[in-house]
């Protein structure tokens, strides 16, 4: 956990470089509960894969994938400077935003690209396998796509880059905090709140120890803790957005964990690894951040470019 918030002080390279590192690991968990020889596969994995021994997904598509989707990420953070200059902070912040969304069309090909290539992966199996085509294509789009927009969050910044030698870094007032602390704060409440008061059951046939009550204790932490890190570190979120948004993650983030449970179940298995003594592996820990991060990305970004500052301004 400590090397993660690391790199979201720092952000910029070293977050890209993190977030790929973190992708690549949790995409080989991921593809590596398809296979038979895989640790924590068991024997659902054989309904999936089709045939014992045979990998129930081309993991080469996801690889491939995510190395197309950080080199424009790279792309990015050499030519913005080249391209706009680094005398503005405000003309570097706004043309890495452009950059990195050009209207949506790079990322949009990246989604066509996943599609394509997952198709393609199934023309070496002879007798295609629906399961293992969805398998090829939920691993790029689930993960990669998800993670990366914590790296795409960073280029928010509170207080706009200069070319001061502490600008390298983008310290406790990145907007990634909030993703951590949706998705982790969330998690923390609904489970001390469950502890404590929890009676009616969430979702007992996928989760049977998360409750009603822990749920809401989840949501309202989740919003205490996105008001108080706004009002203190980042002013420019304003009272309702820091409500709001809280409220969503909440939700959101409870979504991306009980979603990964429904997967595992599918495939009887515990945790996607074991990396992580205790806590299974790096998906295992990160399954909630794969659904906050594009909610907080996609919030600001959409609240920006059509309303501006005009909605909720208080």
């Amino acid at each position: 956990m400590a090397p993660l918030l690391i790199l979201i002080f720092l952000g910029g390279y070293f977050l890209l470089v993190g977030a790929f590192v973190i992708s690549f690991v949790a995409l080989r968990e991921f593809y590596g509960a398809f296979k038979g020889d895989h640790p924590v596969s068991s024997a659902a994995t054989q309904r999936w894969s089709g045939n014992e021994g045979n990998n129930g997904a081309a993991a080469w598509v996801g690889y491939f994938c995510l190395v197309v989707l950080y080199l424009w990420f790279v792309f990015v953070q050499i030519f913005t400077p080249l391209l706009f200059g680094t005398d503005s902070a405000d003309t570097v912040f706004e043309g890495s935003a452009d950059l990195l969304g050009v209207s949506a069309q790079v990322p949009m090909f990246w989604v066509f690209l996943v599609l394509i290539l997952g198709f393609v992966s199934s023309f070496r199996m002879g007798k295609m396998n629906i399961t293992q085509v969805l398998a090829t294509m939920i691993g790029p789009l689930y993960i990669v796509f998800m993670a990366a927009h914590v790296y795409m969050t960073d280029s928010f910044h509170a207080t706009a880059m200069d070319a001061s030698p502490a600008a390298w870094y983008s310290g406790f007032d990145s907007f990634v905090w909030l993703i951590i602390l949706g998705a982790f704060g969330t998690d923390i409440f609904a489970y001390f709140t469950g502890m404590a008061i929890g009676k009616h059951k969430l979702c007992p046939s996928i989760s049977p120890k998360k409750t009603i009550e822990g749920s809401i204790g989840g949501i309202v932490g989740s919003m205490g803790l996105t008001l108080l890190y706004s009002h203190f570190l980042i002013p420019e979120i304003t009272l309702a957005d820091a409500l709001i948004l809280g409220a969503l993650m909440g939700v959101v983030s409870q979504l991306g964990d009980l979603s990964a449970s429904v997967l595992k179940r599918n495939l009887d298995v515990k945790d996607w690894g074991h990396l992580i003594p205790g806590h299974g592996g790096v998906l295992d820990r990160i399954d909630s951040v794969l659904f906050t991060a594009p909610l907080v990305y996609y919030y600001f970004e959409i609240k920006w470019s059509v309303f501006g500052n005009l909605l909720f301004a208080f």
